[in-house]
């Protein structure tokens, strides 16, 4: 803890607010004097902290600090008072470069969504306009704009996804900024996709520069055709889709075994099994082979076809067996495991997850993959409690706690253990 923080705990105010503008570097300064009221807020102490918040004289200090405040009192849900917080933040005059606005606008962005999740959608959208980093904008309003379309206003939602549209379109599209504004036009196309306007996403297609983009809107635009039942457009489309996937290995030498196996298995997904285990050919890399498989074959299992689909997770699981890389064969046998999971094989999915454990006492796993054998471990349990083995059911959820200890991830399954 440092010397600001330590006396703002002890409610020594003015002596932490000179120490902090004794620091020469003026940004170093800032943070340090918004800290003073921030630690407070933390605390539970919002109302102290508000007082201590206005008394601050440097602008970008009380500007950080009230709008840090006014998050916390949506999640206290003072919403009245959250709103008037915020509104003095933004009555600050302070100018800020781009990587300052992205900082700032974080929190925005943040109280916007809090505020959308409740259903207080005027409130969100006023906030989201008032950020002026525009990828943080068109983001902000596109999550805004999904909320609104779960609630079943679908005409408003689009609105919504249009100016997150323009906004998008706007950002600049030099080196630095030109990736930013991919992504954001790339988030806005899927969004369009999976609410029901394909053609309105594949207008964006022209705003792309790169296939990796356009594999991902397309592979979207593809599903919503299907769902929509126009087949003949839905194929073309993953065609399409599979032009831009090939597109990367043979323009820009990159390996797209990951796009092809994510287009196997939104084929198979969307019921196309003939077209997918045509592109299932084209994988190269062995972990996404074993996933576009594993797909297939908890499809085959699910549309009454057993022993077609027992073969296939047998021609999985003798790929990744054959794997050298230690990382990516105990991934694929994560992967494999969880569709054996999802298909009712829960004895099998427990052996190969018990291999994979095995794997975890030797190796160095990320937090990610510790979190998936976990995730694979709680939905066996699930299933073995859903199938009356009580016991079996516990024994598992204990492995699960104990490969998601290491995580610091545990709430969720302490949750699910409590509650079965």
């Amino acid at each position: 803890m440092d010397i600001v923080t330590f006396l703002a705990k002890e409610r020594c105010i003015d002596e932490a607010l000179n120490v902090a503008k004794s620091i020469s570097d003026l940004d170093f300064q800032s943070r340090l004097q918004a800290s003073i009221p921030i630690s407070l807020a933390n605390e539970g102490h919002l109302n102290e902290a508000l007082s201590i918040a206005r008394r601050l004289e440097n602008p970008e200090s009380r500007h950080m600090a009230l709008k840090t405040i006014a998050s916390l009192l949506i999640r206290d849900e003072r919403l009245e008072e959250s709103l008037k917080v915020l509104d003095d933040a933004l009555s600050v005059e302070i100018e800020f470069g781009d990587s300052f606005l992205m900082i700032y606008d974080l929190k925005l962005e943040n109280i916007a969504i809090s505020l959308a999740s409740l259903g207080l959608f005027n409130e969100a959208l006023n906030i989201a306009r008032k950020i002026e980093y525009l990828p943080t904008r068109a983001r902000t309003l596109n999550r805004i704009a999904n909320y609104i379309a779960k609630h079943g206003y679908l005409e408003n939602a689009l609105k919504v996804l249009d100016e997150a549209l323009a906004d998008a379109k706007n950002i600049r599209t030099d080196s630095e900024k030109k990736p930013l504004r991919s992504e954001a036009l790339e988030d806005i196309a899927i969004s369009l996709s999976r609410l029901g306007y394909p053609q309105k996403a594949r207008n964006t297609l022209k705003e792309f520069w790169l296939p990796w983009f356009k594999f991902s809107v397309l592979k979207e635009i593809g599903i919503a055709l299907a769902g929509m039942g126009d087949s003949e457009e839905a194929l073309k489309t993953f065609d399409e889709a599979l032009t831009s996937a090939l597109e990367i290995e043979e323009d820009y030498l990159y390996d797209n075994s990951q796009e092809l196996s994510e287009l196997v298995c939104s084929l198979v997904d969307v019921g196309y099994l003939n077209k997918a285990q045509e592109i299932l050919e084209k994988i190269k890399a062995p972990l996404y082979r074993c996933a576009a498989l594993g797909r297939i074959a908890m499809y085959l299992v699910n549309s009454g076809h057993h022993s077609e689909g027992l073969l296939t997770f047998d021609k999985a699981l003798k790929i990744a067996n054959r794997i050298d890389d230690q990382y990516d064969r105990y991934e694929a046998l994560i992967r494999i495991s969880s569709y054996l999971a999802e298909a009712g094989y829960l004895d099998r999915a427990l052996m190969i997850s018990d291999i994979v454990l095995e794997g975890a006492e030797k190796l160095e796993y990320s937090s990610r993959q510790l979190k998936e054998i976990g995730i694979v471990l709680t939905e066996i349990a699930s299933s073995l409690l859903e199938s009356g083995e009580t016991e079996k059911a516990f024994e598992v959820f204990k492995k699960s706690l104990t490969v998601v200890k290491k995580t610091e991830n545990l709430l969720d399954y302490t949750e699910i253990l409590k509650t079965e």
